[in-house]
């Protein structure tokens, strides 16, 4: 190919789409009648050739015993949409060469490929910015150079790249079987280690349960024994080191209350109760508070914002809703049974 030519291309490559313009015959004749110059062919081009009632916009004829057959649409304009259009001109006029452009992409078929649909007969799909490349141009010079289709070797140039394309897809295939096995392999190592979290999680879960199933019948016992034997004994604490700490997984709020205390039992259900047996909330929290040896603005917090986030009037608004105790077995499903039973 000639520098003129080159040249011509890099410019064509350059131009913007107000350049181009927005409809068919602006792409006809401002990008695809340039393009095909730069490849000799300014002599022998059919404009609106009839087809099937309807007109083929450039039919490159009489060059050979081949035709090359161009269609052109919108600028930006999917071609996706017109590759049926193509196919049908193609099955009439049987051309060597099919170009579909929108001023954007370049698409060149080779109709007489033996392939299942028209649509895999695709040769090069090209971008028009890549018009700038020499590589690029050197590949569509073997298919649509007048020197080629006149003395016939473009035959030989795209049964080449027919073969080219089968090369890559099977290298492309090649590169799936591969990639995909290692993937399936990580993602099956990924969901055994996702079940063994669980499995962690629900084991951690029970310990916890147990922990307050037992610090609960512990205390109970004691309250019974005290009872049994008209003996009031000091509040016992629990010591911070029975157990130790576990850090929640995130957007999990902790199960303790403060100064290891029990939420549910030590702050949630004394406080729930003396509101529904007609306790104002704010000495509810004040007994509780009192009771445990903490702040009435800890219990009251205890209650609401480290319970849910919920506000003071919300809490006891589903108190005297009789919606408390679904909103609790919600928080604790573990506790579901000790819930129901105690409020």
């Amino acid at each position: 190919m000639i520098q003129e030519h080159r040249e011509e291309l890099r410019r064509l490559a350059e131009l913007s789409a107000a350049e181009i313009g927005d409809n068919e015959n602006n792409v006809k004749y401002n990008f695809i009648i340039p393009f095909l110059e730069a490849f000799g062919y300014n002599k022998n081009l059919y404009f609106e050739h009839s087809a099937q009632g309807n007109r083929i916009d450039i039919l490159i004829d009489k060059v050979s015993d081949h035709n090359i057959l161009i269609e052109a649409k919108s600028y930006g304009r999917s071609l996706d949409d017109h590759v049926s259009q193509l196919k049908r001109y193609c099955d009439e006029k049987r051309p060597i060469v099919a170009i579909l452009t929108n001023g954007e992409e370049v698409r060149l078929y080779s109709p007489f490929w033996r392939k299942p649909a028209f649509a895999e007969t695709l040769i090069y799909s090209i971008d028009r910015r890549q018009l700038s490349e020499d590589s690029t141009v050197e590949r569509i010079e073997a298919i649509l150079d007048k020197k080629f289709l006149e003395d016939g070797s473009i035959v030989e140039h795209i049964e080449d790249r027919e073969k080219e394309i089968t090369k890559i897809n099977k290298q492309m295939e090649s590169f799936d079987s591969h990639y995909q096995e290692r993937i399936t392999e990580i993602v099956n190592s990924t969901n055994g280690l996702e079940e063994q979290i669980k499995s962690f999680q629900s084991q951690i879960n029970k310990n916890k349960a147990d922990v307050t199933e037992l610090r609960r019948e512990k205390e109970q016992k004691m309250d019974d024994l005290k009872k049994q034997h008209l003996f009031c004994l000091a509040q016992a604490k629990q010591p911070a080191t029975l157990l130790p700490s576990v850090a929640a997984p995130a957007g999990q709020r902790r199960p303790l209350g403060r100064r290891g205390y029990q939420q549910l039992t030590d702050y949630l259900i004394p406080v729930i109760r003396l509101i529904k047996s007609g306790v104002k909330h704010s000495d509810a929290f004040g007994r509780i508070a009192d009771n445990l040896g903490v702040k009435k603005q800890t219990a009251q917090a205890e209650c609401t914002v480290q319970f849910d986030h919920i506000s003071t009037e919300k809490f006891v608004e589903l108190i005297k809703s009789n919606q408390i105790k679904s909103f609790l077995k919600e928080r604790f499903p573990d506790k579901a049974n000790f819930i129901e039973k105690e409020i």
